[in-house]
């Protein structure tokens, strides 16, 4: 694994109950978080995924990247035949949707239920850059290992959501996740939640001095398995959070490894066509 982009091993995992001036933390940490099959790491989208598709270039994949694709191509008795993109389409044996939580191209072309407010949740992610010893010196770590934080509470003033902080190489992620029909009927907005959080006396001094470098947003999905939807067709599959492979139980959240997974089990199925 070493050639792997991680960005630190995960040896802390904690959990913040968060007042509005008070904060109560639980930290766990074990010999078993090293051990071979159970270890943790976190990475940094913009550097792993890049990785993966070098691996995939490698293996001869092409990637064409700018193109928004409008529609899922048919034959006449229906089957996904391929893609278009404006005035071009291409054919394909086998199409594979990944194209995200918001699956319109699902929606339209394949008959995919929209989920329900109550299902879904907005996340938004800042990144704070700070050296390798700071981070350290933060989370009281050993070098190149890190912690992961989850809060509850306050963090999203009464709407139902959480928080979420984790160690990188030289640098911070800071995000919250609230859920979207809650915040409909909030006085708060998911932003107003973040610029509070980072002033909570339990998050500040970790980013103390540190410079915002990436400001992300997205829509994750909630409603566990009862929400997956139909994820095979003829001559197309669904994988990812197309096919809303999220798991949150509020101290556990996974998508990453299911999107993975889920895309790996699609190319192998697509590959015996």
């Amino acid at each position: 694994m070493g050639d792997i982009p991680f960005e630190r091993k995960i040896t802390h995992e904690r959990i913040c109950l968060l007042g509005e001036e008070a904060a109560t933390t639980v930290d766990f940490t074990s010999p078993a978080l090293a051990e071979i099959g159970k270890d943790s790491y976190s990475v940094l989208r913009g550097t792993f995924d890049q990785w993966l598709a070098e691996l995939a270039e490698g293996a001869g994949a092409e990637y064409i990247c700018g193109i928004p694709v409008e529609e899922l191509v048919k034959d006449d008795s229906g089957s996904v035949v391929g893609i278009r993109a404006g005035d071009d389409a291409i054919t394909a044996h086998v199409v594979i949707d990944c194209e995200g939580v918001n699956s319109l191209l699902a929606e339209r072309c394949l008959g995919v239920a929209r989920p329900k407010p109550s299902e879904m949740a907005v996340g938004v992610k800042e990144v704070f850059e700070l050296t390798e010893a700071q981070v350290e010196g933060r989370f009281l770590v050993q070098r190149g290992e890190g912690a992961a934080m989850l809060f509850v509470g306050d963090c999203t003033h009464g709407v139902v959501g959480g928080g979420f902080m984790y160690t990188n190489r030289d640098s911070v992620s800071l995000g919250l996740v609230a859920t979207i029909s809650e915040l409909e009927e909030s006085d708060t907005t998911i932003y107003q939640a973040l610029a509070d959080f980072k002033e909570h006396s339990a998050v500040a001094p970790i980013i103390r001095g540190a410079s915002m470098v990436e400001h992300s947003g997205h829509m994750v999905s909630e409603g566990g398995f009862s929400m997956v939807p139909r994820y095979c067709f003829d001559g197309c599959l669904l994988a990812g959070d197309t096919a809303m492979l999220c798991m949150n139980l509020g101290y556990q959240v996974r998508g990453m490894d299911f999107a993975i997974a889920s895309g790996r089990f699609a190319a192998e199925a697509a590959a015996m066509r």
